[in-house]
């Protein structure tokens, strides 16, 4: 197997500092990929978010990521979040991941990331705990 990479596959960004980048026009880039890096979304208050705040934790055996906290397009499957996990965690296809929403259950694969974020947000913020064998549930 290679070695973990130090950028997060186009599907979730980083976010240490929860900075922006933009274009030097000011709008936010994304280049075609489905991650929004913009601390500007939501800048007018009539404007609907279009990104979330994601803090991922290890449970057990399951070794940390580089990388804990991450920015979410709301219009994600989950599902995505789950593959995302698996190649930064360098699991083969047949390894087990469970991910659970605030240590108490697995959402389904195709459940959309707004509507957890929507009921299950804490602080602002989507808690999505990770492990190797079922904690929870």
């Amino acid at each position: 197997m290679s070695s973990i990479s130090t950028t997060l596959p186009s599907s979730i960004s980083q976010d240490t500092s929860l900075s922006s980048s933009s274009s030097s026009t000011g709008t936010p880039t994304t280049s075609g990929s489905p991650v929004v890096s913009s601390a500007n979304a939501n800048a007018s208050a009539g404007q609907q978010k279009s990104e979330m705040i994601v803090m991922a934790k290890n449970v057990g055996s399951a070794p940390p990521l580089k990388q804990m906290k991450f920015r979410l397009q709301v219009t994600f499957p989950f599902y995505k979040v789950h593959e995302s996990f698996r190649r930064q965690l360098q699991l083969p296809p047949e390894a087990p991941l469970f991910l659970f929403i605030n240590s108490t259950f697995q959402p389904s694969p195709d459940e959309i990331i707004e509507n957890l974020f929507k009921c299950f947000h804490v602080n602002g913020k989507l808690e999505i705990q990770y492990c190797f064998t079922p904690a929870w549930g």
